[in-house]
């Protein structure tokens, strides 16, 4: 056998040991002849151990047959073999991967007297391969499985919104009679316990419902499916009903409630009512649950208006206990609370806050808080509002017949001063403000020395050392100041005190928080009789019932059509004591027959009556109204899941309540559509 050729011995020695490749040269009975140190490390030898042996003598036997085709292969073809990938099975069980190259050995006469290559190992990036096979293989069947589990959630998802859909109706219904019937009740002459007891379902009811309420909410959120109306508003309207809403528990924990709203606010604006109305209710009962004294203000601010809108931040700010900062960053999240602890004084599902910062997303705006422990909170929400399509007519304008008088208003809280002044300047009055009924008389027969006395004066009835009442009797009993109207404000009324104010000779009586509607109004009926009138009694005080009275109502005349005879019940004495007349029809084809006797101003149209729903009652009125006379309708529903306003607006409905109807809601719904009859 010819020796292998190499033109210098000792430097092919040198090399097979410095070489980290693993290099072999083979005589044609596939003997090793020469290897690289490398080589022989990988087959955990010396290189002596290896020369004369073959792979049969290293490698799993059916490898080692496999190796040894190959490379006969080579031997008797001529025929190199390139970068082949091998897998080696080791006498001890390991496995190894390389990628082989097979050449032919040849002697000077070009005759193939071996083969020699090189193994270069490639095992880390083939367990990384294998590693991502198994991977892929996984993900693959992981990608799988969540397709099947979302389809079942999509399915599971339907039937829990159907699911929720029913329930909302099933529990709104008798919540309507429960919630409805107990304020009726307690309009009536009851006794202490009986109006405690009253009062206590009441609550009670309220609590449930606002749970409820944000149950629902929160699944619609869940699902994504929490979605905006896109409504003309009055923003200033919404924050009057929130605040009548929530100052009667405000005034019976001795909480002043204020409201200051931005002048440049537009009379109108595009968006949801029913969800301002709910981040606002929202925030202010958590601000009225966690202050035992001092204030809750509403604040309403532009931030910026343009070509897409008005940008707007609503704060709501108390003088509570305020918020841990551990607890601030965690608060907009659901289920938290607050009130975390196990005794659970406060109460609450969790999930307000949460469906309030969604809310705000949708608005194009975002919801936070600002608190310092011990001193009270600031939650505030941002909006984009959209503007009106074509032009509204002003909300209301303050009548000339007040421009230029002189006003005081007296009130120790400076929150208080601060929204009358605004609230004044903006009707065009002097004002001027104090914080004492000391500092009142000053002012007042300053001003009357200098022939130019108060036309009217605010005066508001609790104030420490002399209240509203004791300042208005000063204020009579004085020869020189006794020719101004008084007005007075007050955050705890109770009945019969219209009564003893008007004995003292004030003018006026309004319940905080005011509006400044009220406000206008009440000025300009007291300053247009003197005084004498009013301190002789011949004149009955103005109260915001006899304002609310005046402006519309007594002669407009509603269609309720409504199949429940507890909601019928509810509805038309509700409807009543605003003032309305009121005819009632059990089903839709009755609802279409009544209207068509052209006697009605307005439709309550429930949603669900037999016969023909409210819905099909709706688009038949529309059908023979065929562009005339447009009649306005509100729905009555208690479905309260998604879809259900784009339902009612489809039908053509004009607007719709959620059951339990609440009266508040009611009048400010109805006054939007119906023009007063005087």
């Amino acid at each position: 056998m010819t020796a292998i050729p190499t033109p210098d011995q000792m430097l092919v020695k040198a090399f097979l040991a410095k070489s980290p490749e693993q290099l072999f040269f083979k005589d044609r009975q596939l003997r090793f002849k020469a290897v690289s140190l490398s080589l022989a490390e990988a087959f955990g030898c010396e290189v002596s151990e290896i020369i004369g042996k073959t792979a049969f003598d290293f490698v799993e036997p059916t490898q080692a047959q496999a190796v040894h085709d190959l490379q006969m292969r080579v031997i008797v073809t001529g025929e190199p073999i390139l970068n082949m990938e091998v897998e080696r099975t080791w006498n001890d069980g390991g496995t190894s991967w390389y990628l082989c190259d097979i050449l032919p050995l040849r002697d000077e006469q070009d005759d193939v007297i071996g083969v020699f290559g090189s193994n270069k190992d490639i095992t880390a990036s083939k367990l990384t391969e294998i590693a991502l096979a198994q991977t892929t293989r996984e993900l693959r069947s992981a990608i799988a499985q969540l397709e099947d589990a979302t389809r079942e959630a999509k399915a599971a998802n339907q039937a829990k919104s159907e699911f929720l859909a029913n329930m909302s109706h099933e529990i709104r219904t008798p919540m309507n009679g429960v919630i409805g019937m107990t304020d009726l009740l307690l309009d009536t002459q009851l006794d202490p316990m009986q109006r405690d007891y009253a009062e206590t379902i009441r609550d009670s009811a309220t609590s449930l419902l606002t749970i409820i309420n944000d149950i629902l909410d929160f699944s619609k959120v869940e699902a994504g499916k929490l979605e905006l109306e896109q409504l003309d508003m009055d923003l200033r309207g919404i924050l009057k009903d929130v605040t009548r809403l929530v100052s009667h528990e405000a005034h019976a924990k001795g909480l002043e409630v204020t409201v200051q709203i931005d002048p440049k606010l537009p009379d109108f604006v595009r968006g949801d009512p029913g969800r301002i109305r709910q981040i606002l209710l929202n925030l202010a009962n958590n601000a009225i649950k966690f202050t035992s004294r001092g204030e809750v203000s509403f604040e309403v601010r532009v931030l910026d208006t343009g070509e897409c809108g008005t940008r707007v931040r609503c704060e709501v700010r108390d003088t509570g206990i305020g918020i841990p900062v551990d607890r601030l960053r965690t608060l907009f999240t659901p289920f938290q609370q607050l009130d975390a602890s196990t005794t659970r004084k406060f109460g609450g599902t969790g999930l307000g806050l949460s469906i309030v910062r969604r809310l705000a997303e949708l608005m194009d705006g975002k919801a936070g808080v600002d608190s310092v422990e011990g001193e009270g909170s600031t939650f505030w929400f941002t909006a984009l509002f959209a503007p009106v399509v074509g032009q509204r007519q002003p909300l209301y304008s303050a009548p000339a017949a007040i421009k230029g008088k002189r006003v005081l208003a007296v009130d120790d809280n400076s929150t208080n001063r601060k929204v009358l002044l605004g609230q004044l300047l903006q009707f065009g009055v002097e004002p001027m403000c104090v914080g004492s009924a000391d500092e009142a008389l000053r002012v007042m027969r300053q001003a009357h020395a200098a022939g130019q006395p108060f036309d009217a004066a605010l005066l508001d009835h609790q104030m420490p050392d002399c209240d509203g009442a004791d300042l208005g009797r000063a204020i009579v009993r004085d020869e020189k100041l006794k020719s101004t109207r008084l007005v007075l404000l007050t955050s705890s009324g109770q009945r019969g005190d219209d009564r003893l104010f008007a004995d003292i000779g004030f003018a006026g009586y309004l319940l905080k928080p005011v509006t400044q509607r009220d406000l206008t109004d009440v000025l300009k009926l007291v300053l247009a009789k003197h005084a004498e009138e009013w301190h002789s009694q011949t004149q009955p005080i103005v109260t915001q019932h006899q304002l609310h009275a005046q402006r519309a109502q007594t002669r407009n005349h509603i269609l309720l059509a409504e199949d429940n005879l507890v909601n019928q019940k509810i509805a038309v004495r509700l409807l009543e004591k605003l003032g309305y007349r009121v005819d009632v029809v059990a089903d839709g084809r009755a609802a279409v027959d009544s209207w068509q006797t052209g006697r009605y101003d307005l439709i309550l149209m429930d949603c669900q009556m037999p016969d023909l729903d409210g819905y099909a009652a709706t688009r038949e009125i529309r059908r023979i109204e065929n562009g005339k006379r447009h009649i306005p309708i509100v729905a009555l529903t208690a479905h309260a899941m998604q879809g259900a306003d784009e339902q009612c607006k489809t039908a053509g409905m004009d607007d719709y309540l959620s059951k339990p109807i609440d009266r508040v809601l009611l009048e400010a719904t109805i006054a939007r559509f119906l023009t007063p009859k005087l």
